[in-house]
């Protein structure tokens, strides 16, 4: 065994081990954060007792909305005995929708907590809160492995271990897969940042000539070069079954790489060891296609085919096949070759170029019916009122400097020296080519990032590719100013590799106390838990804001109205509608409508004046107090139809400000009743003269009351 062989081994093993052990370290101290935190309210005994209903009791981080979903359903499933979830009841009350979600992390979190049933004796329903709570770290660990072992069999040991320890160390990747946040964008991320690695591996759309590969050099031989293209397709698949919106830019991406390698290419045809193979794309769009179909198939055959676009569908793998040929077709063009030879040439270009147009097509004339997001009331909400679609300029403009270092890491500053060697670099074995990929896969989820702050988690991981590009061009020894440039990426992905851990590690200790996020956890779950031994085992639907709704349903196992899901756009008009409603008789028929048994609106998520506004089409600044729910929260004037009821706020959150209100739909309550229910109430606020006016209201409308006569 030789030395090099050794230390490439040992770094590789290195590598590896500092990444598991920090993975570990970062989830062994949140959950114990989470589970403290958790642990500052049980859950009442009675509460577990109530047939048919599952309440949940495990704290996850306030951004984990989605992991609530990602519970609820892998739960409804386990109880159905199905294996995936297509439709849910949980909001849109009380008609429910559809579920058009991809079913790879439901199973995986059922399988955790199959594993978790085996080692605890513990239901499997009931250890999927706690799957929740291992799946992102045991998730990015399996990553890390499988990443890692790919590059050193592709690269060597030493380029192994770096991306295990990027993956590990980089700080959108810990936020999509930290503990509790069990969620599908860290998957789809990695499936995407593979994607373009496995493009990288198979040289580009470049080729070492037969038996003259350079073992771990750039380029591989084409049989190998076919292999990672096809395996680069089928992780693009994966990704497009995850979330189509996420890998769709990624592609556009690889594919302007793929060009820009073929123009670095010309002229080199007669060299002695490389070759232009740009059919190997086609390879790559075979591949996605076929996987793309295989993942539709496994999610939605036999019963559930449908045209919603906004997810996976084969369409997309037409798409991907027509884009494929004409991305060959273009290369060889720009290389120097022929785009189309003779009239069966140019009639398979205009169908490949026939399929490809056909998906944008689709989504145009079909409008909201195949494609949701193209709703205005949708659109307006995302581009109003959601955070992670605000421009990123503005969001990074109002956070502080340890916030920035973390959101824009260092690594897109090499593409200035990754330009340069493109450009000016005397390098003749046509080994720039995976650069070219590495520095134009990001290009397009960069530049959306400007524009929406929800890319720049994935364009960041994409970014991981370009300092791995710049060390194998370090390694294929080239001249003397391409090596510094080059060499520069390892310098610059030392550092990258040192700022997160830095300051997470400084962070490691024992919790002593709940910061605010956790508490505003704990009231919803309170709030939530409440509402339901008031009701035992009736059906409870919820009016509330967006986020909350989804809260509250996690805890209590209520139903909710309006969520933040393109699946639900209809209920998420009808909260609208009911909070700008112009009268409270227009409200109270909405109410009655889809069954509304509670409205409870939180300060942290009251969208009292966004839902009015989008429901009346008006402007981000215009007033919205003619309209039901601003009215409610602003004159505190209570229609006969809503009891309010009391909530005593966490002191902590009740200081800064914080208040929830409930009110329960009673529209056959008598006027007496809800002038009582109200002093009973205000009594509970602290509000004594309020209280008395309204006790003697009652007792004027109805002096037969008993309870009344006794509060007096």
């Amino acid at each position: 065994m030789s030395r090099s062989f050794r230390y490439d081994r040992l770094f590789l093993v290195l590598g590896v081990l500092l990444a598991l052990g920090f993975i570990s370290a970062q989830a062994v101290n949140r959950i114990e954060y989470f589970r403290f935190a958790a642990a500052k309210s049980t859950m009442p005994a009675e509460l577990r007792a109530i047939p048919g209903v599952h309440p949940r009791e495990v704290v996850l981080p306030i951004s984990s909305v989605d992991s609530n979903w990602w519970i609820m359903h892998t739960e409804a499933m386990l109880r159905a005995g199905d294996w995936r979830v297509r439709a849910t009841e949980r909001d849109n009350a009380p008609l429910g929708r559809e579920v058009h979600w991809s079913s790879g992390l439901i199973w995986i979190l059922a399988g955790l907590a199959w594993l978790i049933h085996i080692a605890s004796g513990m239901g499997t329903e009931a250890s999927v809160q706690q799957a929740a709570l291992l799946a992102g770290p045991f998730m990015l660990m399996g990553f890390v492995l499988a990443f890692a072992w790919a590059a050193a069999r592709r690269w060597g040991g030493a380029v192994g271990g770096v991306i295990a320890l990027a993956l590990a160390t980089l700080a959108p990747l810990d936020a999509f897969f930290c503990a509790g946040e069990a969620d599908h964008h860290g998957i789809v991320t990695c499936f995407a940042l593979g994607s373009v690695l496995a493009g990288m591996a198979a040289g580009a759309g470049r080729v070492a000539r037969a038996g003259r590969g350079a073992g771990h050099g750039l380029l591989p031989e084409r049989a190998e070069a076919r292999r990672w293209m096809v395996i680069s397709g089928l992780l693009g698949a994966a990704g497009l079954w995850v979330s189509a919106a996420t890998v769709v830019p990624a592609f556009a991406g690889m594919a302007l790489g793929a060009l820009v390698a073929a123009w670095r290419g010309r002229g080199l045809s007669e060299d002695a060891d490389t070759e232009a193979a740009p059919e190997l794309w086609r390879w790559w769009g075979a591949a996605g296609a076929a996987g793309s179909v295989a993942f539709y198939l496994l999610e939605y055959a036999p019963a559930h085919f449908g045209w919603r676009l906004e997810v996976n569908h084969p369409l997309y793998a037409l798409a991907w096949l027509g884009g494929a040929e004409l991305l060959a077709r273009l290369c060889r063009r720009v290389g120097g070759g022929v785009f189309a030879a003779g009239t069966r040439g140019w009639a398979a270009a205009a169908a490949a170029a026939l399929v490809l147009l056909a998906l944008p097509a689709a989504v145009k004339l079909g409008g909201v019916a195949l494609f949701a997001v193209q709703d205005k009331f949708l659109w307006n909400l995302h581009e109003g009122y959601i955070l992670e679609f605000r421009s990123f300029l503005k969001v990074i403009g109002d956070a502080e400097w340890k916030q920035i270092l973390l959101t824009v890491p260092v690594w897109p500053l090499l593409a200035l020296p990754g330009l340069w060697l493109l450009l000016r670099s005397k390098v003749t074995r046509g080994g720039l080519a995976p650069l070219a990929l590495a520095l134009c896969a990001a290009v397009p989820l960069t530049v959306l990032s400007f524009f929406q702050m929800r890319w720049v988690g994935v364009a960041q991981a994409l970014w991981v590719a370009l300092p791995l590009g710049l060390i194998l061009v370090w390694r294929s020894q080239p001249s003397r100013p391409s090596a510094w440039l080059a060499g520069s990426g390892c310098a610059v992905l030392t550092i990258g590799l040192g700022v997160f851990p830095f300051f997470s590690a400084r962070e490691w200790s024992a919790p002593q106390g709940v910061g605010v996020q956790e508490a505003i956890s704990l009231v919803m779950r309170d709030v939530a838990w409440k509402l339901r031994l008031s009701a035992g085992d009736k059906p409870i639907n919820i009016v509330s804001g967006p986020t909350t709704t989804t809260n509250l349903a996690f805890f209590g196992d209520t139903n909710g109205v309006g969520t933040l899901y393109w699946e639900n756009l209809a209920g998420l008009k009808t909260v609208a509608a009911i909070y700008g409603a112009k009268s409270e008789d227009e409200a109270l028929r909405l109410c009655r409508e889809h069954k509304v048994t509670h409205i409870v609106i939180f300060s942290w998520d009251a969208f009292a004046q966004p839902y009015a506004r989008l429901h009346h089409g008006r402007s981000k600044d215009a007033s919205t107090e003619d309209c039901f729910v601003s009215s409610l929260l602003s004159t505190r004037s209570i229609p006969a139809w809503l009891r309010p009821l009391p909530y005593n706020m966490l002191e902590d959150l009740a200081k800064a400000g914080h208040w929830v209100q409930i009110f329960e739909f009673r529209p056959e309550q008598a006027q007496s009743e809800a002038f009582y229910h109200l002093g009973v109430y205000l009594s509970g606020v602290g509000q004594a003269q309020a209280a008395l006016q309204a006790f003697i209201q009652s007792w004027n409308l109805d002096s037969t009351q008993v309870d009344t006569g006794y509060r007096l």
